[in-house]
């Protein structure tokens, strides 16, 4: 009995040591969901949602997700269209959304699927020409010079996940198979993100009506001027 004291001793202290771990990495996901939450609300533009990809990607490889880029998506069914913010590998913002096909090879149409399931999260991985040709037909609506840095900089092989909300899906690509614990933090992400994403819409709605507000004044403007311009004419 007092022989495996020791090894009583041991075993705990590791138990208490893999907890504290699982804690400390729970709390540094709980930190970054947090600011992710926070730069989304403080958006001013709709445009801005770049940006919350860029801070998205850099809070996960803070914690050591090794992605090679993060977007989010926005599913149009009736265009067969996904709209996507993204962020570079490098992590430098790109100037402005890019439209995607919503299905036509194996794999967007398995995540199509996923999405309308709306299944928690899609998993996949490609390698070799499979990537490559499916990433050239991904890229067939983006400008060429775009497309063509994209399958210049695309590893050999690849990791897609899908955290699907209603509206769309946070897209990430990984260099490596993403441990299953950390799986449940991209739900949790998307989660967020859709508590958020009224905030995004409320935007893009003010940006219009702020753009049809300045075109009825111009008109209102110009049908003054014409007005005065004829009281003008008829008077002399």
């Amino acid at each position: 009995m007092k022989a495996s004291e020791p090894q009583h001793q041991s075993n705990r202290i590791h138990v208490l040591e893999s907890d504290l771990a699982t804690a400390k990495r729970e709390l540094g996901f709980e930190a970054a969901l947090e600011k992710v939450r926070t730069r989304t609300m403080q958006m001013k533009h709709s445009a801005e949602l770049s940006e919350v990809a860029q801070v998205l990607l850099g809070q996960l490889q803070s914690l050591g997700l090794n992605l090679f880029t993060c977007t989010f998506m926005f599913v149009d069914e009736a265009k067969n269209i996904q709209r996507g913010w993204t962020v570079a590998p490098d992590g430098n913002l790109l100037p402005d959304f890019f439209d995607f096909p919503l299905r036509g090879d194996p794999v967007l149409d398995e995540r199509f699927e996923s999405w309308k399931k709306q299944t928690p999260l899609y998993a996949a991985a490609l390698e070799g020409k499979a990537n490559k040709e499916h990433h050239r037909f991904l890229t067939s609506l983006v400008p060429a010079s775009f497309a063509e840095a994209i399958i210049a900089n695309l590893p050999d092989k690849v990791f897609f996940y899908n955290a699907n909300f209603s509206q769309g899906y946070l897209f990430f690509i990984s260099l490596e198979a993403i441990q299953q614990e950390d799986q449940k933090f991209l739900i949790r992400f998307a989660k967020v993100f859709e508590q958020t994403y009224t905030r995004f819409l409320d935007l893009q709605k003010a940006e219009a009506q702020a753009r049809e507000a300045h075109i009825e004044a111009a008109l209102e403007r110009v049908r003054g001027a014409a007005g005065y311009r004829k009281s003008v004419i008829e008077f002399v």
